[in-house]
């Protein structure tokens, strides 16, 4: 597979199986991801996801994201990911060419 940022090689990483994580509330969607990384820029993606049609994707998006963030913070296991982090880094990454951005 190839990366999605920098066209690489991308190798299989590890898989999650989601018929175990959020109580397999999701496996309707997703039962599996196998994840990629790149061997070169060493950006990782779920080749599942990726290929997944866009309303699929925003609906498990959707559905992932609104049940994590209704949770009581305490009872959480993880922590949100950093967004505004990756926010800027996609930011630089257009800024300088290295992706397209949409408009030029």
């Amino acid at each position: 597979m190839k990366c999605i940022i920098c066209d690489s090689a991308a190798k299989s990483y590890f898989t999650t199986d989601f018929s175990v994580h959020f109580g397999g509330r999701f496996r309707d969607q997703l039962n599996k991801s196998e994840y990629y990384k790149c061997s070169n820029c060493g950006f990782t993606f779920s080749k599942n996801v990726y290929e997944m049609d866009y309303n699929s994707w925003c609906e498990l998006n959707l559905k992932a994201h609104s049940e994590f963030e209704s949770q009581n913070v305490k009872s959480r296991l993880t922590n949100q990911p950093p967004y505004l982090a990756q926010a800027a880094m996609i930011n630089m990454l257009i800024e300088d060419r290295i992706i397209g951005g949409g408009q030029q």
